[in-house]
């Protein structure tokens, strides 16, 4: 759903790549510091992605903004296309694709299938997306956003290495997505179908209430770019 106000915004985007760029592994910050002495004074320390998933596991399918559709959607074969040239990225993360693998029940030393790559590549977004982890000592300062039936919470809290949760802040707030139309693109308003280029400020577009009901809202800004941002509440 949408918010009560929509504003849509002026950006200038680069060209969308269908590879995105992830480093050699997207837990290297939170892992950085940790010791080979660490891992064999403590067998039962867990990696940080099986932290992410613990913390899921606890709290619930947190929100995040999926990389194939916001801000620029990929069609269904673009982004298909990305997940099987990622492949390749997210196996080299050893801890990474180990914690996965073992989630949807894949053998990692198995030739997967397509398919099964694809999963994997669907399982390291929500991983990389829905739970930020920041390395403090021996423990794990984290932070995910939830969608919960009385509104949207901002979670964080510690996680220690052994899976043990200790929540520190809950808080509500706005989870949204922007989301950016090519010049040319028409949005349904009260007025009939209209060009994103040609909405005004002051106008008013469809949009949906807290109960899913469709109202009209009126438009903030309207600056003029190649692409329009709509900023607005998108699941």
């Amino acid at each position: 759903m949408f918010p009560k106000h929509i504003a849509v915004h002026d950006v200038h985007l680069k060209k969308v790549s269908a590879l995105p760029h992830f480093s050699k592994s997207f837990d290297a910050a939170a892992t950085s510091g940790i010791t080979a002495s660490d891992s064999a004074n403590n067998a039962r320390k867990l990696d940080a992605p099986e932290l992410r998933y613990r913390i899921l596991e606890r709290l619930g399918e947190g929100f995040f903004c999926v990389p194939d559709a916001f801000p620029v959607g990929l069609s269904s074969a673009l982004a298909r296309k990305r997940g099987l040239e990622t492949f390749p990225e997210i196996k080299k993360d050893q801890e990474t694709f180990r914690a996965i693998a073992q989630h949807p029940g894949l053998k990692e030393t198995a030739t997967l299938s397509d398919e099964e790559r694809l999963l994997v590549y669907k399982e390291f977004k929500k991983l990389r997306g829905a739970v930020h982890l920041e390395r403090l000592n021996d423990q794990f300062r984290f932070k995910t956003g939830l969608k919960e039936q009385t509104g949207d919470i901002s979670v964080e809290g510690l996680i220690i290495r052994n899976g043990t949760i200790k929540i520190l802040k809950r808080e509500s707030t706005f989870l949204t997505c922007p989301v950016c139309l090519a010049a040319g693109t028409r949005i349904e308003t009260p007025y009939g179908s209209v060009l994103v280029q040609n909405v005004k400020p002051g106008g008013r577009v469809w949009t949906l209430d807290a109960r899913g009901h469709k109202i009209s809202t009126p438009v903030l800004k309207t600056p003029q770019s190649q692409f329009r941002c709509i900023i607005g509440w998108f699941t």
